[in-house]
Parts: structure tokens; C-alpha cells; sequence
């Protein structure tokens, strides 16, 4: 990049009063890695639409997480603005001083984020005297760093967070997440992956300040990418759920910072490198390493999960990549070491199994050529699991968030479907919506104004949704409550059920598995039972037992026991049973007494033997076709007694003939022999 260049896409960056400048465009840092600044990438790919264009990127919450006091318009524009009652910043108990927007360089968030912090415009070199009249401390630590007021403003309740407001180092401890290409000293000497060296004397740099393109893009190696004149990390890298992973972690770093804190952020890291090689990730210890073993089991005393996989305490987006490590989308197709997860896995899978096939399968790529567009998805070539970046669009066309690429419910339904390549883990979406169950008429949604995520993905005080994506019972959570940090409401359902203790909706959920495990396996024997019967081979009976093992799957498939949608599941379980039953069934030759001209009626009757279980209580229409006629019409509809009995009475104009006909589900009748009424 020109030295012309770089002014004008540095010029925002630069408050005079700062001790950090940006590195400069191009050059190498001190972590190895260079760094062409996002006003480059954007002279190709800022346009918001057409092929490779993501200048929208720049309108999303990433985008727009750090701005300097001139990028929103002066101090006028600031967030609660100059006039407002908040201002100047509260003297919290344990406060060391008071703020006004003209000590602010760089505002973090703003109204439409959850909160708003603000970085001072006075380095850390010595005590700087605010506009306020109060000192702003210098903070033990590298004296080339920012200063954060450390306050938050809440932007949607409007007040300050009653917390004391102190000083503390951006770059030591928030920086690495909310500035692109940091560097900071190290607490002791030490090499990074990539041979870079690291050491007390590491000045603090960065790039640009926000998540920009390079939080993501930046590369440790490889080709020089066009004009940018540095390495680029394309699709299949940045896709990667590490690549949110660098920052959405709890993780215990080889090396800590300068000032020896907690803040783990690794120095260096690339979407093009691991980053296992830069640390622990907590959790890592507890994922599913091959399809045949069995789940971790994860102790209750573990500091950061619970036994469920959930995190004990969450916010501000951390411990996010360790939920879904524990997930099953993260070896939805590879594990962590990049081996296939299911052995027997084949290309027709992929669509869901596949980061790739997902994405291929809604026709990301089709608008050019780009490592996805050109990629055929096979079992043999993918290397994405359902990572971060398959459910959210990180290049939204429109919005600020980090959006998903489909309607929530319909981003998890695309997968979460029966078909017939997977024995199990399908048949949500139909058992959710009630539909697909043979013999059972559609229900619609037992809970319609319930979407997935809402419980699949608990939300916790500091409003981030759980990426475990499995349920958070309440009883578990009755079980923990004094360990949760979060709210009360911590868990999957009392939400919505107010005025429900934990107990009483943990005994309605064990309540409906219960009933639906005693139904389901009641439906299994009576399959297995079915099966050994010479009429399953062929004709009626291969119908009514396929059907009868299709609602099994499906109820199987879904998960939940019951809980989606407990009266469809019942009602599908219980005709399982039934048309298991009818395999072989068959009616004993169908008769009629003598038509009685003084009370004009005649008795047609007969008895429904069923191939297993008891032949009571089935319902048998009785049609009739008078002489005649060409077709059968019902007269009327009956339930067969003790040993299948029926009988109907049944009153002609003239002489006709009757039958019985059992019809377990659409499409599937057992007629009976015909009886004459003679006139």
C-alpha cells in the first residue's frame, strides 16, 4: 500500500494524544503477521452486492464495534449524547475518577448494542488531568497502551452499571477482541507458532481498531493476495468455528500477557493456524473424539461446565466455541483431529453432515467463483463440520448482526428432517410441525409460538444464547441454582412458563418421556412380533408394518421423548401398535340375518381377527352396494367388541349386498367376504 494510501485509510485511526498508533499497512508486526487495513480490502470488495462483495460487513455490529469520536460524527454524536443525565460519568462507590465525553478517543458499542464502553484519549505514560477535573491514574504495565474507563453504560436500560469506574488497559485486556492485528508484550520471553519471538519489550501495536476484515482474513503464510500485497485466509479457513472461536473462548493461554492477567487472546493467531497451538481451550478435554464411544461424562465439580456441557458462567460472548466443541455440530462430519466421524459416512449426506454440502445445498457460491462455488462436496475432499460461519452469514446483505443465513426454525429444520439415508437423528421438523406420522391425522405445532433456539439454546443474564444446543432442564437447573452466575431463569423453560416452580415443570417433562418410553417400546415389540409373520412379506401386511416402523423412526429420530409434541407422539405411538397388530389380520366370513319386514331391518355381523394383540375396539365401516350399483358406499362406522365381534343394522330399500372394511390408515383396507340382503 502507498504511503498516500495509508493516510487516507489510517486517518480516522490516529487521536494525537495516543501513545498506540496502527501499524503500518504491509509490514510485517511484531507477531509475524502483516496487515494490508481493511480500506485496501474494500477497493475491490466494498460494494454490498454482487460477486465477493461485503462492504455490508462494515454496517454489522463487527463492523462497527470500535469507532473513534470523529467515525460517529464528533463528540456531539456520542452514546448517551453530551447533554444527556448521564454524563458526566458517575462517581461509583470504589471510583478513582469522573469522565465526560471530551476525555473519549474511541467509543465501544453504542444504542444499538447491549452496552457501551469508552477508551480515553490519554495515554499511560503519566496521571493525565480530565476535562472533569479528576485524575486519570496511570495503570501498572505497558506504558504504551490505551486506557479504558472502566464503566459500562448500558444502552438499553439507559444507566451505568453500578460498578466502580477505574482505569485499565485496552490492549492487556479487551483490545485483542475489539482491535484488529494486536500485538503486546509478553510476560516472559517466548516464540509464537509461527517462529515469531515475543518478549517484555514487545511494543503494543495494532491494525485498525474494530473487528474488521483482517480479524478474520489475516494469514500467517502463503500467497500474497492481488494488490493487498499479503497473505489472505480464504473461505475454508475463515468458515472454521476457531476462526470466532480467537475470541468467543475461554482459554488458557502458553503465555500470558505483560501485566500477567487473566485475559487470554491469543498473540498471532490466523484462521490459517490452530488454535490448540496457542493455548487450552477449556472443555477441549470433554469432546467426542470417535462416533463409538460414549458420551464424556463431564463431573459436576468441573469449574467451567456443568455436567450437561453447559457453561457455569457465560457473557460478553465468551466460552461461546467451547459450547459447541461439545456439541455434536462440532464432528457433525471430522473430529478435532480431522478423521472421519462416521465411518460409513457417504456423499449423499453431506448436505447436512458437511459444512460444505450445507452450504452448497442453499447456493452459497453460485453468485462466482470462490473456495466453496468450485468446491465438490464429497466425503472424501470436505473438511467442514456445522461450524460458526455455515449457520451465520458473517457478510450479511442487510441488518447488523452477525444474521443466519435462513429463518431460525428453518436454518435447524434444512437438517434436523427424516430422510432415508439416517436411521436416526431426523424427524424433528415433522414431529415438531405435527405431520408425517402414518395413521395420524396432522396436528400443527403442540407449542406454536415456541422456535428452536429458544430452547435449545438457554439465554443466560448477559444475553448470550447457549451454543451447546441441547436443552437445560429444569430440574438440572433446580439442582445447581446456587452455582448458576446467570439469571434464576437459566434454563430451557421457565421463560415462558411463569409462575411454574423448576419442580413442577421437570415433573411435566419426566411425566411425558415416561409415557412416551412405555408407548415406544410397547410399538417396538409389537413391530418385532410383526415382523415374524408370513403376512409381512407381501401385500397389506408389508404396508401396515413399514408404516407402523416408519412412526417408530420418526418418534426415535426426534429426540425428544415426547416432548415436541406429546399428544402427536402418543397418538402415532399408539397406531404404531395398531398397525403393527394388523399384520395378518383378516375378518371371519362377514354374515347377515334375514330381512324382517315388519321392523324393515337386517343385522350384518361378522369378526375382525387381528395377526397380534387384542382385535377389540378397532372401528370397521360397513359398506353396501344395492343391486345394481357399480360402487361401495358406507353406511355406517362400528367398534368391534371382546374377540373383534361387530355387528350393524342395517336397513335396505332393496336387495343389497355388505361388507366390512378395516382401514388402519390411508390407503391401507382389509375388505371382508360381501353378505347379501335379500328384499
Amino acid at each position: 500500500m502507498s504511503s498516500s494510501g495509508f493516510a487516507r485509510g489510517a486517518a480516522v485511526l490516529c487521536v494525537a494524544a495516543l501513545l498506540v498508533t496502527p501499524t503500518i499497512a504491509g509490514a510485517a508486526t511484531a507477531n509475524g503477521i502483516s496487515y494490508a487495513g481493511s480500506s485496501k480490502c474494500l477497493e475491490c470488495h466494498g460494494r454490498t452486492s454482487g460477486r465477493w462483495q461485503v462492504g455490508s460487513y462494515l454496517t454489522t455490529l463487527h463492523g462497527l464495534n470500535v469507532r473513534t469520536i470523529d467515525e460517529i460524527g464528533g463528540v456531539s454524536k456520542i452514546f448517551p449524547a453530551p447533554n444527556a443525565s448521564a454524563w458526566p460519568s458517575p462517581m461509583i462507590a470504589g471510583g478513582t475518577f469522573r469522565f465526560a465525553p471530551a476525555d473519549v478517543a474511541y467509543q465501544m458499542g453504542g444504542h444499538d448494542s447491549h452496552t457501551t464502553r469508552f477508551i480515553s484519549k490519554y495515554g499511560n505514560d503519566k496521571p493525565n488531568t480530565l476535562s472533569t477535573g479528576y485524575t486519570q491514574p496511570t495503570v501498572a504495565g505497558p506504558k504504551d497502551d490505551l486506557v479504558l474507563f472502566n464503566g459500562r453504560y448500558l444502552s438499553h436500560e439507559g444507566y451505568w452499571y453500578p460498578s466502580a469506574i477505574t482505569p485499565r488497559l485496552v490492549m492487556q485486556n479487551c483490545g485483542p477482541c475489539h482491535f484488529t492485528g494486536v500485538n503486546r508484550p509478553a510476560q516472559t520471553d517466548y516464540t509464537l507458532p509461527n517462529g515469531s519471538k515475543m518478549s517484555p519489550n514487545t511494543p503494543t501495536s495494532f491494525s485498525e481498531h474494530g473487528i474488521r476484515c483482517e480479524s478474520c482474513h489475516a494469514a500467517n503464510a502463503g500467497d500474497k493476495h492481488w494488490s493487498a500485497n499479503v497473505p489472505v485466509s480464504r473461505t475454508m479457513n475463515v468458515l472454521k468455528s476457531q476462526t470466532c472461536g480467537q475470541c468467543h473462548v475461554k482459554f488458557t493461554s502458553k503465555q500470558r500477557n505483560a501485566t500477567n492477567g487473566t485475559w487470554t487472546s491469543p498473540n498471532g493467531f490466523t484462521a490459517d493456524q490452530k488454535l490448540t497451538d496457542f493455548g487450552t481451550i477449556t472443555g477441549y478435554q470433554w469432546v467426542k473424539k470417535s462416533f463409538g464411544e460414549p458420551e464424556p461424562s463431564i463431573p459436576a465439580t468441573d469449574p467451567t461446565f456443568f455436567p450437561t456441557g453447559h457453561m457455569k458462567a457465560g457473557g460478553h460472548g465468551d466460552g461461546l466455541y467451547n459450547e459447541w466443541l461439545l456439541s455434536a455440530h462440532s464432528h457433525s462430519l471430522r473430529t478435532q483431529n480431522g478423521a472421519l466421524y462416521i465411518p460409513s459416512l457417504r456423499d449423499e449426506c453431506l448436505r447436512c453432515h458437511s459444512g460444505e454440502g450445507f452450504l452448497k445445498s442453499i447456493g452459497y457460491g453460485a453468485d462466482g467463483p470462490n473456495d466453496i462455488g468450485l468446491h465438490r462436496s464429497s466425503v472424501a475432499s470436505d473438511t467442514l463440520n456445522v461450524e460458526c460461519g455455515i449457520c451465520h452469514a458473517v457478510h450479511p446483505k442487510s441488518g447488523t448482526g452477525t444474521q443466519l443465513r435462513l429463518g431460525t426454525d428453518e436454518l435447524c429444520m434444512k437438517c434436523h428432517a427424516a430422510n432415508t439415508l439416517c436411521t436416526k437423528g431426523g424427524g424433528t421438523a415433522e414431529i415438531r410441525s405435527g405431520r408425517g406420522l402414518a395413521g395420524v391425522g396432522e396436528t400443527g405445532p403442540w407449542m406454536p409460538d415456541a422456535e428452536c433456539y429458544e430452547c435449545h439454546m438457554p439465554l443466560s443474564a448477559e444475553g448470550d444464547r447457549s451454543h451447546r444446543f441441547t436443552i437445560l432442564m429444569p430440574g438440572d437447573a433446580a439442582k445447581w441454582k446456587s452455582q448458576f452466575v446467570e439469571a434464576l431463569d437459566a434454563d430451557s423453560c421457565s421463560p415462558c412458563h411463569h409462575g411454574r416452580t423448576l419442580e413442577q415443570l421437570q415433573d411435566d417433562i419426566d411425566g411425558w418421556q415416561s409415557a412416551t418410553g412405555r408407548r415406544l417400546a410397547s410399538a417396538k415389540v409389537a413391530v418385532a412380533a410383526a415382523k415374524k409373520r408370513p403376512a409381512s412379506k407381501s401385500g397389506l401386511g408389508r404396508t401396515l408394518l413399514a408404516a407402523a416402523e416408519k412412526n417408530v423412526t420418526l418418534v426415535e429420530g426426534d429426540g425428544s421423548k415426547g416432548v415436541h409434541n406429546y399428544p402427536y407422539v402418543s397418538a402415532g405411538l399408539e397406531r404404531a401398535v395398531i398397525l403393527a397388530n394388523g399384520v395378518g389380520a383378516r375378518f371371519t366370513a362377514l354374515r347377515s340375518t334375514p330381512y324382517s319386514s315388519a321392523s324393515r331391518v337386517a343385522l350384518v355381523h361378522g369378526v375382525l381377527r387381528m395377526g397380534g394383540g387384542s382385535s377389540a375396539g378397532q372401528l370397521v365401516r360397513i359398506e353396501a352396494r344395492p343391486a345394481g350399483a357399480a360402487r361401495w358406499s358406507s353406511v355406517g362406522t362400528v367398534l368391534t367388541g371382546e374377540g373383534g365381534t361387530f355387528a350393524w343394522a342395517v336397513r335396505p330399500s332393496r336387495t343389497t349386498t355388505y361388507r366390512a372394511v378395516w382401514s388402519p390408515m390411508t390407503g391401507a383396507n382389509l375388505a371382508s367376504a360381501s353378505s347379501t340382503v335379500r328384499r
